[in-house]
């Protein structure tokens, strides 16, 4: 099993959550895409392979973070912002 591995799946859900058309898709992979993280991250503290997957989710999410007008915390997978800040 290759580190490469689960950063290629966690890749190619970002790539089909950024060109998502419909709403049901763009709620379908932005639900995939923040379990995959979640299990990512809760397995980097002991399994090292999923370390390099788990960093790749993190950089791509943060690269969409933004503050809702409260300023209460940051909005995750909001696809205009991270397509936005992408560029």
């Amino acid at each position: 099993m290759s580190r490469i591995n689960f950063a290629v799946a966690g890749s190619f859900m970002f790539t089909n959550f950024l060109t998502s058309i419909e709403d049901d898709e763009v709620e379908y992979w932005s639900n995939e895409v923040k379990h995959y993280r979640r299990l990512l991250e809760m397995h980097s503290f002991s399994f090292d392979t999923t370390k390099l997957a788990a960093t790749r989710m993190e950089l791509f999410a943060s690269a969409n973070k933004a503050f809702d007008k409260h300023g209460d915390g940051p909005v995750v997978l909001d696809r205009e912002v991270f397509l936005r800040d992408m560029q």
